[in-house]
């Protein structure tokens, strides 16, 4: 039981409830105001589905699924900065690692690069570079998944 006024005390459920909460905001936006028993039994299951489909926590009992999560050379990643909101993060790519004693990587060198472009779309600045912790970043792409993308958009092209 929480203590009155005390909601980060519960931080998994209150985290779910906040997501049930824009859910069912986002649903009411696209259906409209007015809801009678017809409409509000199908948003609550949608809602109820949506919030079911994500996963309680990661699989990390998978030795594999852990060594698959250090990052390596050429990952793309969204750096996580605390003073920006989360749609202004900005892409990165991993340019350099550092690994730890026991062989996980724990800091990266990443690049970003800015939108300021001449007119033939070439950089007119060069790209930045930062030392970042892994708990800053967010894996998009790893470097493996990219070089399938390409392979299969080369074998589609000839």
């Amino acid at each position: 039981m929480n203590a009155p006024h005390a909601s980060h005390l519960g931080g998994v459920w209150e985290r779910q409830i906040k997501t049930v909460g824009s859910v069912i905001t986002a649903l009411m936006t696209e259906l409209g105001d007015q809801l009678d028993d017809e409409t509000l039994r199908p948003l609550f299951t949608e809602a109820e589905n949506i919030v079911n489909t994500r996963p309680l926590t990661a699989d990390i009992s998978d030795s594999d699924n852990l060594a698959k999560q250090n990052l390596q050379v050429g990952d793309i990643v969204i750096d996580k900065d605390e003073d920006l909101p989360r749609n202004q993060w900005q892409l990165a790519k991993v340019t350099k690692t550092y690994p730890n004693d026991d062989g996980l990587v724990r800091k990266v060198e990443i690049q970003k690069a800015t939108g300021n472009l001449d007119k033939t779309g070439r950089r007119k600045n060069s790209l930045s570079s930062f030392e970042r912790p892994i708990h800053k970043l967010t894996v998009l792409l790893e470097m493996v998944e990219q070089v399938e993308t390409e392979r299969n958009v080369s074998a589609r092209e000839q």
